[in-house]
Protein backbone atom coordinates (compact mmCIF):
# COMPACT_ATOMS: atom_id res chain seq x y z
CA UNK A 1 0.00 0.00 0.00
CA UNK A 2 1.51 3.58 -1.21
CA UNK A 3 1.56 6.27 1.95
CA UNK A 4 -0.94 8.64 1.85
CA UNK A 5 0.01 11.79 -0.61
CA UNK A 6 0.12 15.20 0.77
CA UNK A 7 -3.07 16.29 0.09
CA UNK A 8 -5.11 13.00 1.97
CA UNK A 9 -6.77 14.14 4.91
CA UNK A 10 -7.02 10.49 6.26
CA UNK A 11 -4.58 8.11 7.34
CA UNK A 12 -5.10 4.96 6.38
CA UNK A 13 -3.56 1.55 7.73
CA UNK A 14 -3.97 -1.47 5.81
CA UNK A 15 -4.56 -3.85 9.19
CA UNK A 16 -7.82 -1.18 9.54
CA UNK A 17 -9.21 -1.76 6.21
CA UNK A 18 -10.16 -5.68 6.57
CA UNK A 19 -13.98 -5.82 5.62
CA UNK A 20 -14.41 -2.06 4.76
CA UNK A 21 -15.09 -0.10 2.32
CA UNK A 22 -15.84 3.55 1.97
CA UNK A 23 -15.79 7.10 0.43
CA UNK A 24 -14.76 10.24 1.46
CA UNK A 25 -15.35 13.27 0.21
CA UNK A 26 -14.83 17.01 1.72
CA UNK A 27 -18.12 18.86 2.53
CA UNK A 28 -17.32 22.19 0.57
CA UNK A 29 -17.15 21.57 -2.82
CA UNK A 30 -18.27 18.53 -2.82
CA UNK A 31 -21.35 18.49 -0.80
CA UNK A 32 -21.98 22.00 -0.45
CA UNK A 33 -21.75 25.04 -1.97
CA UNK A 34 -19.10 27.57 -1.45
CA UNK A 35 -16.99 27.52 1.46
CA UNK A 36 -13.38 28.29 2.65
CA UNK A 37 -12.55 28.01 -1.54
CA UNK A 38 -13.95 31.29 -1.50
CA UNK A 39 -12.74 34.82 0.00
CA UNK A 40 -15.89 35.23 3.06
CA UNK A 41 -17.94 37.96 1.99
CA UNK A 42 -17.33 39.31 5.69
CA UNK A 43 -14.25 39.60 4.91
CA UNK A 44 -14.41 40.69 1.50
CA UNK A 45 -16.41 43.92 2.99
CA UNK A 46 -13.18 44.23 5.07
CA UNK A 47 -11.09 44.27 2.85
CA UNK A 48 -13.12 46.48 0.35
CA UNK A 49 -13.06 49.33 2.95
CA UNK A 50 -9.57 49.65 3.17
CA UNK A 51 -7.99 48.39 -0.60
CA UNK A 52 -10.31 49.93 -2.92
CA UNK A 53 -7.52 49.74 -5.54
CA UNK A 54 -7.03 45.61 -4.87
CA UNK A 55 -7.40 42.79 -7.54
CA UNK A 56 -10.49 41.06 -6.15
CA UNK A 57 -8.65 37.78 -7.93
CA UNK A 58 -5.90 38.38 -6.12
CA UNK A 59 -7.58 38.54 -2.78
CA UNK A 60 -9.30 35.32 -3.23
CA UNK A 61 -6.06 33.30 -4.57
CA UNK A 62 -3.99 34.83 -1.32
CA UNK A 63 -7.08 33.63 0.81
CA UNK A 64 -7.37 30.55 -0.56
CA UNK A 65 -3.71 29.65 -0.45
CA UNK A 66 -3.34 30.96 3.15
CA UNK A 67 -6.37 28.38 4.21
CA UNK A 68 -4.82 25.74 2.17
CA UNK A 69 -1.26 26.53 3.70
CA UNK A 70 -3.34 26.04 7.65
CA UNK A 71 -4.80 22.55 6.27
CA UNK A 72 -2.02 21.35 5.08
CA UNK A 73 0.50 21.93 7.75
CA UNK A 74 -1.70 20.32 10.67
CA UNK A 75 -4.95 18.06 8.85
CA UNK A 76 -6.48 17.76 12.25
CA UNK A 77 -6.64 21.38 13.41
CA UNK A 78 -10.41 22.43 14.33
CA UNK A 79 -12.45 24.33 11.59
CA UNK A 80 -12.50 27.42 13.65
CA UNK A 81 -8.53 27.44 14.65
CA UNK A 82 -7.84 27.12 10.85
CA UNK A 83 -9.46 29.97 10.25
CA UNK A 84 -8.07 31.76 12.85
CA UNK A 85 -4.84 31.32 11.44
CA UNK A 86 -5.96 32.40 8.04
CA UNK A 87 -7.53 35.32 8.60
CA UNK A 88 -4.69 36.88 10.73
CA UNK A 89 -2.43 35.89 7.77
CA UNK A 90 -4.58 37.35 5.70
CA UNK A 91 -5.42 40.87 7.69
CA UNK A 92 -0.64 40.89 8.27
CA UNK A 93 -0.44 40.32 4.72
CA UNK A 94 -2.77 43.40 3.66
CA UNK A 95 -1.83 45.52 6.54
CA UNK A 96 -5.52 45.36 7.93
CA UNK A 97 -5.77 45.48 11.99
CA UNK A 98 -9.51 43.89 13.26
CA UNK A 99 -11.18 41.92 15.96
CA UNK A 100 -10.21 38.02 14.62
CA UNK A 101 -12.48 36.31 16.36
CA UNK A 102 -14.99 38.80 15.53
CA UNK A 103 -14.55 38.15 12.17
CA UNK A 104 -14.15 33.88 12.29
CA UNK A 105 -18.05 34.28 14.09
CA UNK A 106 -19.03 36.03 11.14
CA UNK A 107 -17.70 34.00 8.48
CA UNK A 108 -18.74 30.49 10.26
CA UNK A 109 -22.19 32.53 10.10
CA UNK A 110 -21.95 32.73 6.68
CA UNK A 111 -21.18 29.20 5.98
CA UNK A 112 -24.33 28.14 7.87
CA UNK A 113 -26.46 29.60 4.69
CA UNK A 114 -24.71 27.10 2.49
CA UNK A 115 -26.68 24.79 0.77
CA UNK A 116 -26.14 21.03 -1.13
CA UNK A 117 -25.81 20.68 -4.10
CA UNK A 118 -29.15 19.68 -5.51
CA UNK A 119 -27.94 15.89 -5.99
CA UNK A 120 -25.97 15.39 -2.80
CA UNK A 121 -29.66 14.36 -0.76
CA UNK A 122 -30.29 11.55 -3.52
CA UNK A 123 -26.78 10.20 -3.87
CA UNK A 124 -26.08 9.81 -0.22
CA UNK A 125 -29.32 8.04 0.37
CA UNK A 126 -28.76 5.21 -2.49
CA UNK A 127 -25.36 4.99 -0.78
CA UNK A 128 -26.38 4.55 2.26
CA UNK A 129 -28.79 1.10 0.79
CA UNK A 130 -24.76 0.11 -0.33
CA UNK A 131 -22.22 1.16 2.48
CA UNK A 132 -22.77 2.20 6.28
CA UNK A 133 -22.52 6.66 6.12
CA UNK A 134 -20.93 8.56 8.22
CA UNK A 135 -19.98 11.84 8.63
CA UNK A 136 -16.45 13.16 10.03
CA UNK A 137 -15.44 16.83 9.95
CA UNK A 138 -13.19 19.74 11.57
CA UNK A 139 -16.33 22.07 10.60
CA UNK A 140 -18.57 22.93 13.03
CA UNK A 141 -21.49 20.61 13.31
CA UNK A 142 -24.05 22.51 13.38
CA UNK A 143 -23.59 24.44 10.60
CA UNK A 144 -22.72 21.13 8.43
CA UNK A 145 -25.53 18.93 9.54
CA UNK A 146 -28.28 22.05 8.71
CA UNK A 147 -26.69 22.84 5.05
Amino acid sequence: MEPPSSRTRLVVAESNLRGFRGLTVDAFGSLLRGGPSQLPNALRKIVGEREENRNTRSLEDLWRDTFRKYLRANPFLAFREVHRKTIQDFFKTLGISKDVDGCIDAVLDEYRSSSAYPEVSAVLRDLEQQVPVAVVSNMDTTALLGA
